[in-house]
């Protein structure tokens, strides 16, 4: 590991009017921050500490052949040069070029970046520092959140279905009937997934760490992949990285993908992996996402491979779950995920065939406010009745509350779709959401969903 630069101290023009061609300058490239030295496997590279008091934003720019450890790129901030308040972390894929623009925060800063287990044959890490750029993202900009580049910012969309809504009382929009189940949980468990088809079973084939590999696969030099009968078509499992892709081709020790599907979309040296086959016709592999541990904080997600009609546990142990997909195959039956122990508490029905869920409910990580975006609710089908939809919410251990209602007709206004230009009502940490609805006929397909602004607490 090379050693850290020292305390920098830019002399950088002082604040006050800046003329219109020179919105864009560059007023100063911090070299304690910038290197084109590469890393070796696990190696760190920590940049000077440089006072920033006279900027408003800084960019970094990250080229490199191997991917960094998952959030491996830090950027601090710190009020002394001593403690480091304020980290924000990012991850940084092999062979894709990675550009963030950040907002100074204290007096000052500097980069972290730790390499994953591979030794690196080119780095190139340039940070710029501006007094002003007519180009930086406006940090509640919803195309720039979506597209990840406003650090601490993220978009959360939910969308849910009921095939059998009632006229008796309130239900949930998701696939299980009734009240949704999954806010119940108040410790964390394994988890159980199963379908009702035992069409939906996958097979595991080989399993192992690999020596390297990038976003086109992977290499295990013990593997004997065609010996175990890998196939192209069968799922290769990333476990490290929470990744998946199809195998397109492959050798005894290789296998390739098109491109591998996850938040990192590569593969490295020393990573764990599952290949995975269909054992019947239907859905092999389940990816569970938003898993939330028994603090409802550490967000992640966990593949799963199916059993047919029999139950298969998680690897962790989870209090939180909304959303499912099947991986490798169309879903023949209902795919269900539940807690072990306490089975009442489920957390999603996904519906055959749709390959997703369809449950309009979540719950804020600890951690993490909120802001509702919009929401909007449906009638689908052909026929004659009214629903009235509530938007709820509750606050950790407390209790639910109504945020607005709305009222279908199938003969008027089937579909009603809230916008809001200010952002509703910051959700605190932990919050559980959900939509409700009570039909004025039995047999009413309701549809529901919202999008939700996250983001990080200070």
């Amino acid at each position: 590991m090379a050693d850290a630069p020292k305390h920098q101290t830019h002399n950088p023009p002082a604040r006050g009017f800046i003329s219109p061609e020179k919105l864009h300058q560059v007023t100063g490239e911090p070299t304690g921050n910038s290197t084109t030295v590469p890393l070796q496997a696990g190696g760190v590279f920590t940049g000077a500490t440089e006072e920033v008091t006279a900027y408003t934003s800084l960019t970094i720019f990250c080229f490199t052949d191997v991917h960094s450890q998952t959030e491996g790129l830090k950027v601090q901030f710190s009020t002394d040069g001593e403690n480091w308040d304020k980290t924000i972390s990012y991850s940084v894929q092999a062979d894709v070029d990675f550009f963030v623009s950040i907002k100074t925060r204290s007096k000052f800063f500097r980069v972290i970046y730790t390499n994953e287990t591979q030794a690196q044959t080119f780095f190139r890490l340039q940070t710029i520092l501006y007094v002003n750029r007519i180009d930086d993202f406006d940090e509640y900009d919803l195309t720039a959140i979506a597209d990840g580049k406003v650090p601490g910012k993220t978009l959360v969309h939910k969308y849910g279905r009921n095939p059998d809504v009632g006229t008796g009382s309130f239900e949930s929009v998701w696939n299980g009937g009734g009240e949704y189940a999954g806010h119940n949980a108040t410790a964390a468990e394994i988890l159980t997934v199963n379908s009702n088809s035992d069409e939906d079973a996958g097979t595991l084939l080989s399993t192992g760490t690999s020596t390297s590999g990038n976003s086109g696969g992977l290499t295990d030099t013990g593997a004997s992949f065609i010996t175990d009968t890998v196939a192209i078509g069968d799922v290769l499992i990333n476990d490290t990285h929470k990744a998946h892709g199809i195998i397109t081709a492959l050798t005894e020790t290789t296998v390739s993908v098109e491109r591998m599907s996850g938040k990192i979309k590569t593969n490295n040296a020393g990573d764990v992996y599952r290949i995975v086959t269909k054992a019947a016709t239907g859905c092999p592999v389940v990816k569970l996402l938003f898993l939330l541990d028994g603090n409802l904080d550490n967000e992640t997600s966990e593949y799963v491979i199916t059993n047919g009609q029999s139950l298969v546990d998680t690897t962790g142990t989870y209090r939180r779950q909304s959303r499912g997909r099947a991986v490798g195959g169309d879903s023949v039956g209902d795919i269900t995920c539940a807690q072990k122990v306490t089975t009442a508490n489920i957390f999603m029905v996904m519906p055959a065939g749709y390959n997703t869920t369809m449950v309009c409910a979540y719950t804020l990580p600890r951690g993490k406010h909120g802001l509702f975006v919009n929401w909007f609710s449906s009638i689908l089908g052909s026929t004659t009745a009214s629903a009235d939809m509530r938007l709820q919410t509750r606050e950790v251990n407390d209790v639910f509350v109504v945020q607005e209602e709305v009222t279908l007709r199938s003969s008027g206004t089937s579909y009603i779709a809230r916008e809001f230009s200010v952002p509703k009502d910051s959700l605190d940490e932990m919050t559980d959401i959900k939509v409700n609805v009570q039909a004025s006929l039995n047999n009413t397909v309701i549809s529901a969903g919202f999008d939700l602004l996250l983001i990080d607490d200070d």
